[in-house]
């Protein structure tokens, strides 16, 4: 007996992984997105992948088996899950010109809402990614047929701006898809770079 697509499927597009290419990005503030080799937690050989963008250095090793695509016009990584049970957005939102700081948790709560009017804020709390204070909030809403969907997002700071990681995923697959993003945000590294040369191999 076939079982029927969860909602997510019909809005994931199907995406080729591009970590063993070196992109070069057009635009004022190029962006790159390459491969380098890891040692995991465990001291086994994996793949980090390295995104130059915003003048840093982002580094995580993508969930394993998830395909990873950088979109020029908006700063922004796709992570899926290569059964589109789940994906992760990483965005980057440089710090307007004028203020003293990056918005506070409340901006980014209705910048999330905006998005999915029909969710619920579920929780919120503070964390920290790579060494920075940032914020975690999580929204929630039925779609479908009775289907539950979550969203998870987190705020991390960096230097000149601030990264958005937003983990979609239905209920069924909550747990996996939790795991995968902390995998993310535990190893992920952001250094400042004078240049956005050669990626380093």
């Amino acid at each position: 007996m076939r079982t029927s697509r969860p909602p997510l499927r019909r809005v994931v597009a199907v995406i080729g992984s591009l970590l063993s290419l070196a992109t070069a990005l057009p635009g004022d503030d190029e962006l790159r997105l390459y491969a380098e080799d890891a040692v995991n937690s465990e001291g086994d050989r994996a793949t980090a992948c390295v995104w130059l963008a915003h003048g840093c250095r982002f580094r995580f090793p993508p969930p394993k088996g998830w395909s990873v695509k950088c979109q020029a016009t908006n700063a922004t990584l796709l992570l899926t899950h290569p059964d589109l049970k789940a994906e992760i957005g990483i965005v980057l939102h440089r710090e307007p010109e004028g203020t003293n700081g990056p918005p506070d948790l409340a901006h980014w709560q209705r910048q999330a809402q905006s998005r999915y009017p029909q969710a619920t804020l579920q929780r919120e709390s503070e964390c920290t990614v790579a060494g920075r204070e940032g914020w975690a909030f999580e929204l929630a809403k039925t779609v479908g047929t009775g289907t539950a969907a979550l969203v998870r997002v987190v705020m991390a700071p960096y230097p000149g701006g601030v990264a958005e990681f937003e983990m979609r995923t239905t209920a069924v697959h909550e747990r996996m898809a939790r795991r995968a993003l902390r995998g993310v945000l535990s190893s992920l590294t952001i250094e400042p770079v004078a240049t956005e040369g050669s990626p380093r191999r």
